[in-house]
């Protein structure tokens, strides 16, 4: 079963979806002296760092005798709730879809176990058994935590010669696996080589050890692209990070800071960290693919960095009101082009024009203009871009 696309977004055909977003509380590294652990099973336990570190995160919580009990199993709906957690994930805005999935269970947490089960199918961490049915109460195996972990990572794919230590155990949870291992992500499990167990049921301390292998998976890489942004000097203590995509050796990074547009920044992974490859917010999602990007390291810098100030554009102007909707966009440099459409209207074409840090205007808004009206346009020297035209016109 496909997992369902978390706020999918079609521009110019292609689907994008966004990255996990991964608050910076959450990476930055917690230096604790003489940590009192927090349930006294775990002392000596070759898990119990992990353990530590997710209770102090309040992601994992004991039994009532004051155990944590690290060899107990690990319920789906339950795993669902950690990584939801531990990733800050906006659970209390998704509605569970699976049939055989309780609500309220928890008194104290309205949104276990639905909701954390939603936005984790929504995110593409995990699928049902079927597409209407979840299994909450079945226990998780280790191949399923590996996997949940590593689309949560948004690991890239392995090289076609790579070949970890284990066989191909499972069509579907093998690639996960692979891409793990490959990372490192599996180092700190027991075990784990040729001879792995992926069938026996995860228990509770390796669902920790592997949360906890997540967060340095997802700190290692943000940090380093910060580190690259900072010290190129193109963004001062006034930026924040947005939201990042990171795909094998390219990321793609949405700064902002207070009355600047919105910017996109596009990386590539070297030797000694990461280098900036370009930033700003006039590159079109072709532009992008001609540096090199990846495509959807391409869509994500494209979309959200442009396609959003148009939306905001014609939400401003009089030109459209809220029974409008866009249908598709097309962005070429400082010139874009917009088709929206209303139940009982005919399709209206929009052509736009970006002016510095002002953002979008709209330069024109019509279905009558021919191929050679929209060429016609011209704003500082430049002439509207024919595959805008030819995108423009046969509305």
């Amino acid at each position: 079963m496909e997992a369902r696309d978390h706020r999918s977004a079609t521009l110019r055909g292609l689907r994008v979806r966004p990255v996990l977003l991964l608050a910076l509380t959450l990476v930055l590294v917690v230096l604790i002296v003489g940590p009192a652990l927090a349930f006294p099973d775990v002392a000596g336990h070759p898990y119990a760092e992990a353990i530590q570190e997710m209770a102090d995160r309040g992601i994992v919580n004991g039994y009532g005798n004051g155990n944590f009990g690290p060899d107990g199993h690990v319920l789906r709906q339950h795993f669902a709730k950690m990584v939801s957690l531990t990733l800050d994930l906006p659970a209390a805005e998704y509605e569970c879809y699976f049939t055989d999935v309780d609500r309220g269970l928890s008194p104290t947490d309205p949104l276990f176990p639905d909701r954390y089960i939603a936005v984790c199918a929504a995110w593409g961490i995990t699928t049902g058994v079927t597409d209407t049915t979840f299994a909450p109460y079945d226990n998780m195996s280790r191949a399923q935590l590996i996997t949940m972990v590593a689309r949560a990572a948004e690991l890239p794919d392995t090289p076609p010669a790579y070949s970890p230590p284990f066989g191909n155990f499972d069509n579907t949870h093998y690639p996960w696996a692979a891409r793990a291992y490959r990372a490192g992500m599996l180092d700190d499990l027991l075990g784990m080589g040729a001879g792995y167990d992926f069938w026996k049921p995860a228990t509770r301390a390796e669902a920790c050890q592997m949360l906890s292998s997540l967060l340095a998976w997802k700190a290692s890489d943000l940090v380093a692209v910060m580190r690259a942004l900072e010290d190129s000097g193109l963004i001062a203590e006034d930026f924040f990070v947005e939201d990042f995509l990171i795909t094998g050796d390219w990321a793609g990074v949405i700064i902002s800071a207070h009355a600047v547009d919105t910017a996109s920044a596009g990386l590539q992974r070297t030797v000694g960290g990461w280098q900036v490859v370009r930033i700003g917010t006039d590159l079109s999602y072709e532009g992008w693919l001609t540096l090199g990007a990846p495509e959807n390291i391409a869509g994500f810098l494209s979309e959200y960095s442009e396609l959003d100030i148009i939306r905001d554009v014609l939400a401003q102007s009089d030109a459209i009101d809220v029974d409008f909707e866009i249908r598709d966009s097309l962005i070429l440099g400082r010139w874009a082009g917009v088709v929206i459409g209303s139940p009982g209207l005919d399709d209206l074409s929009i052509l736009l024009y970006k002016s510095g840090l002002v953002g979008w205007a709209i330069l024109d808004l019509g279905t009558g203009l021919s191929q050679a009206d929209w060429l016609a346009w011209e704003v500082a020297g430049e002439f509207c871009p024919l595959a805008i035209a030819q995108f423009l016109t046969p509305c």
